[in-house]
């Protein structure tokens, strides 16, 4: 089976033939690729008011650095006749916090009681959030994603493995931890670090590459990472995919039934999502973009790192973002309880997300 293409997708689906002739042969793509890394800026695919497909064209702001992927929106939109928008989304910036957890009831704080939502840090790092419950479904990686990982050779055993996934970049400590580190919950700081907080290690994990102006754009397909949970835990202290109703928050919880595939994505456009997070706990958006590739994101060695097949949540509220820092990791879903995604990283009004169904299985792992 062959990876998931969303912009031929997009464009079998609007009849765009010559374009997805031009893009196979490389042209478009290749121009991307060199305009991403240097211009800063992403296309994905989105909805007009009328419910029609089309492109997106997202800037970190609209200034002369920008001309060319104006000019690349209006080359395409005006060749191909196919209706392209571009829009700024600031800068998207993946920001360590210091600052303890307030939002966050006493529960997701309690050591050896685990929701989706709860704070989590690697023992020598700063707090994200648990995602989802997870188990090992594979001895091997999936051939047909290329992608490094973090520990590629070796195999799973998918008996008695119970675990959970959350950001790459934040329990991998970018790329430099290993298999026997310890994660702690609750994270720092919102406790000590201490081994008595020990609720797992980590066991698996991507790894981000960043953007080389010299070698081309070096996209980036996941930023996740899997804690095997401890015997005494994985007996009495996970509690599954429990997540609040949006319906009803605060006093009805709803489990988290599936994963939505990425084709399935185009369908929940423009359709409202919610978020449980460790900092700014549950919150809603709107599902605005999928597809987007080429966006570039500011790590926290203000490195750019690009990214591909991502998906982009806009805030429905003026004074409450759809995530702030610590939320790494936290899942993202329906009103029915489907799983959606995984956040990257974000600013208070945009939020990038990661299709759920694809970090779960590039590491080969089955939600709960």
């Amino acid at each position: 089976m062959s990876p998931f293409d969303p912009f031929g997708y997009f464009l079998k689906e609007r009849k765009y033939s010559d374009l997805l002739t031009e893009i196979s042969r490389g042209g478009v793509k290749e121009t991307l690729d060199k305009l991403a890394s240097r211009k800063r800026f992403g296309v994905g695919i989105s909805k007009d008011d009328s419910g029609n497909l089309e492109l997106r064209v997202t800037l970190e702001k609209r200034n002369k650095r920008n001309l060319s992927a104006t000019k690349f929106a209006e080359r395409i939109s005006k060749e191909q006749n196919v209706k392209v928008r571009t829009i700024n989304l600031g800068r998207i910036q993946i920001v360590p916090t210091a600052q303890p957890a307030l939002a966050m009831e006493a529960s997701y704080l309690k050591p050896y009681e685990l929701f989706p939502g709860s704070s989590i840090s690697h023992q020598s790092g700063y707090a994200a959030t648990l995602g989802v419950f997870a188990y090992p479904t594979s001895s091997t990686r999936r051939s047909d994603i290329p992608l490094l990982r973090g520990i590629s050779d070796k195999p799973y055993d998918p008996l008695d493995k119970l675990g959970f996934v959350s950001s790459g970049h934040a329990l991998s400590l970018w790329g430099r931890g290993s298999s026997s580190d310890v994660i702690l919950s609750p994270g720092a700081p919102d406790a000590f670090r201490s081994l008595r907080n020990s609720i797992g290690h980590l066991y698996d994990f991507t790894i981000l590459v960043p953007a080389n102006e010299e070698q081309g754009s070096l996209y980036n397909e996941a930023d996740l990472a899997f804690v095997i949970l401890n015997h005494d835990i994985n007996d009495e202290g996970c509690f599954g995919n429990v997540v609040p109703a949006p319906s009803d928050p605060d006093r009805t919880n709803i489990t988290l039934k599936s994963v939505l595939n990425e084709v399935d994505l185009f369908d929940y456009i423009n359709r409202p999502v919610f978020k449980i997070g460790r900092t700014s706990g549950l919150t809603s958006g709107s599902l605005s973009i999928v597809a987007l590739s080429g966006i570039p994101i500011i790590g926290a060695d203000r490195r750019d790192y690009i990214f591909t097949n991502c998906a982009l949540v806009e805030s429905t509220s003026a004074d409450a973002p759809f995530s702030r820092p610590g939320d790494s990791g936290a899942v993202v879903y329906t009103e029915n309880g489907i799983a959606i995604g995984t956040v990257v990283a974000g600013n208070d009004q945009n939020t990038i997300i990661q299709p759920l169904s694809r970090g779960l299985r590039i590491l080969g792992l089955e939600m709960l």
